[in-house]
């Protein structure tokens, strides 16, 4: 998985994967691409610490201690009872 996203971000944005700790990465998505962009920034986490992830309406995609644990680079946005279960 994780050569696999290399290429993708050298490929197709100029990513240079040399030093991926030197970057800032921010992952956005709504609905399922929330969930998927909330795990995708927990998986690059220990490769490039500057990820942040804003998560719009995501499903429930991690438990509650996880959560708490990744708060300092997720973010998740519901609005009343916009949510996906």
């Amino acid at each position: 998985t994780r050569a696999v996203t290399r290429a993708f971000l050298r490929r197709e944005r100029g990513f240079d994967c040399t030093d991926p700790r030197s970057h800032q990465v921010v992952i956005t998505g709504h609905s399922l691409g929330a969930g998927v962009a909330a795990l995708l920034a927990l998986q690059w986490r220990s490769e490039m610490p500057a990820v942040q992830c804003y998560a719009f309406a995501p499903p429930c995609t991690m438990s509650i201690e996880l959560a708490r644990a990744t708060a300092s680079f997720i973010t998740s946005v519901i609005l009343k009872d916009d949510f996906v279960c």
